[in-house]
């Protein structure tokens, strides 16, 4: 009975060690970098519906409303914010803010101007002061701040040529311009020629002129730096020059002013 059972008896005090060696081999296995304890799963969602308890939803967006017109003769700032029901009062407040920045009784016809509502509350103010520059007016905490911004226009300069076939703008279409540039140029050589009567075909014109553009379109036409129109035969040549007071005007080449007495047109 003893030779029966003496091996385990021999051997039992091993029993109880083994499963200790296990579970230290299982936790050093665990130890490795890069892997890390599994987490219980009850946990993870308790965490999970906690993080959404948490996150409130964000209030809604208060829309608003953009009016858009140009400056008729007779508005003023008054007239123009009644006509959005805006107290006058706010816009006589508005006219004294803004005005060491830009005086608001300085308002020209037919410059555009842009309003912006908020639940019918007077929230932003533009203005185009000229073809560089824009008024911005923003109202915050119940006063006005306002700052000039310079438009940022990509200048490229181009040389323009045609061939007159039935009329100046007929002309500047044809070759892919604008209607403006035929308004340009006729203002230019005005003193010159009548280009009702004195065009005839086969004349030609050639144009140094300033593009600008916004954002890679093109917006509009620029200074004319140069220009030549040949009529009958006739070359007239026109440079812009701006003199030691900061006088700019355009001359011929002999140093003539463009301007005359009388128009070819009256």
């Amino acid at each position: 009975m003893q030779t029966k059972y003496s091996f385990l008896v021999k051997y039992r005090t091993y029993w109880y060690i083994l499963p200790l060696l296990v579970s230290i081999v299982g936790f050093a296995w665990w130890l490795v970098p890069g892997r890390t304890a599994p987490q219980p799963q009850v946990l993870a969602e308790h965490v999970t519906a906690n993080s959404q308890e948490q996150v409130s939803p964000s209030p809604p967006e208060v829309p608003v409303e953009t009016v858009e017109k140009k400056i008729k003769w007779g508005d003023t700032i008054i007239s123009i914010l009644k006509a959005q029901d805006i107290d006058p009062g706010l816009a006589l407040q508005m006219a004294s803010e803004v005005k060491p920045v830009y005086d608001l009784r300085k308002l020209k016809t037919s410059h555009s101007y842009t309003i912006g509502l908020e639940d019918g509350d007077l929230r932003t103010f533009s203005y185009d002061i000229d073809e560089n520059s824009t008024l911005n007016v923003t109202k915050q905490d119940g006063a006005f701040g306002a700052k000039i911004d310079v438009i940022p226009y990509k200048v490229k300069t181009e040389t323009i040529r045609g061939d007159i076939r039935y009329s100046l703008f007929e002309s500047i279409r044809e070759i892919g311009e604008k209607p403006e540039l035929a308004d340009v140029l006729a203002s230019i050589f005005e003193y010159d020629i009548d280009f009702n009567r004195d065009i005839r075909e086969n004349d030609s014109f050639s144009v140094m002129v300033e593009k600008r553009f916004l954002q890679g379109q093109f917006v509009k036409y620029g200074d004319v730096l140069a220009a030549e129109f040949v009529n009958q035969g006739v070359s007239i040549r026109i440079v812009r020059y701006t003199d030691p007071d900061g006088k700019t005007s355009y001359y011929h080449p002999d140093g003539r002013s463009v301007q005359k007495m009388f128009l070819r047109c009256p």
